[in-house]
């Protein structure tokens, strides 16, 4: 059924003619960031990433690195910190634990995202390929108590290996953050069963090239060394897809909506209780339908 992807040894699945190095270095170097507002309004690049937000999406964007802040608290909660990054993108994360009092550094290829929306925090970035710049820190002996890898994993060519360089730059107690998207969930494969859709729709290369599940991310984890330290999926979005009239996959007219309502119960759960919030989220975990897989990994020797 699914003939353009091969499954791996650790359970998630690769697009069978991967992209060459340099056509991606590409992509995200050049094409992937909106850098102006007539971009923006031609909606010609960056598709997923806008010129300028609303106030309730900012608020959403922000809770996930509430999410993140909280269980790193109770994961390892010691009083000074270092915080990486990798693949920081707009630097909302790095601007939130700046303004927590962390150590921040982020990592990647351009920084027109973040200085379109985080302009004060764009001197924490090193700029280049994740994979040398990670390699750059670890010879220099860095270390961090919080990494994140928030939605990179899907685009990358060698997960594994951006997994194990994160691993060496994380501190004995420290927490590793992925968050990448739940891909042949059970979610979808209903909706491909029922045709509700026409399509696959989370296989999209070149941009998404991997495709993850909760315990192909526990296999890949134990595999190189940490263990789950906890994990949740966030809400899941694509239930719109039952209903023809909220059905972004056949009318993306209606994807907007159905994006702004998410964000908002979000916001609003969140404004309730980031903890319950958190449980909510990791029954979808349990159930694995949520869109997002949020993993939270430490090194297995930790007691």
């Amino acid at each position: 059924m699914y003939n353009d992807v091969e499954l791996t040894l650790e359970g998630y699945y690769r697009y069978k003619n991967m992209p060459k190095e340099e056509d991606l270095k590409h992509l995200y170097e050049e094409e992937y960031f909106i850098k102006t507002e007539e971009e923006s309004i031609e909606n010609k690049v960056g598709q997923n990433y806008k010129f300028n937000y609303t106030e309730d999406e900012i608020i959403y964007i922000n809770n996930e690195s509430e999410k993140i802040y909280y269980l790193d608290q109770k994961l390892n909660n010691a009083e000074k910190k270092s915080f990486l990054d990798i693949g920081c993108g707009e630097g909302f994360a790095l601007n939130f634990f700046d303004k927590k009092g962390y150590q921040v550094t982020g990592l990647d290829l351009n920084k027109y995202a973040c200085e379109n929306q985080n302009k004060r925090i764009s001197d924490k970035i090193i700029l280049g390929d994740l994979y040398r710049s990670m390699d750059k820190l670890i010879n220099n002996g860095s270390k961090f108590d919080l990494i994140v890898c928030m939605n990179v994993l899907e685009h990358v060519l060698w997960p594994n290996e951006l997994i194990k360089k994160a691993k060496s730059l994380l501190t004995t107690k420290g927490v590793f953050v992925v968050r990448v998207p739940n891909d042949f969930s059970v979610l979808q494969e209903y909706l491909w069963k029922k045709e509700y859709i026409n399509k696959p729709y989370w296989v999209a290369p070149p941009d998404h090239i991997n495709y993850f599940s909760l315990q192909s991310l526990k296999n890949l984890g134990n595999k190189l060394g940490l263990k789950t330290a906890d994990y949740y999926m966030e809400f899941p979005i694509d239930i719109n897809l039952l209903n023809k009239n909220t059905n972004y996959i056949i009318n993306k007219q209606v994807g907007k909506d159905c994006a702004k309502a998410r964000n908002e119960l979000d916001n609003l759960m969140c404004e309730i209780s980031i903890e319950e919030t958190i449980n909510v989220y990791r029954s979808f975990a349990e159930l694995g339908i949520g869109r997002n897989i949020c993993i939270y990994y430490q090194h297995d020797s930790l007691e």
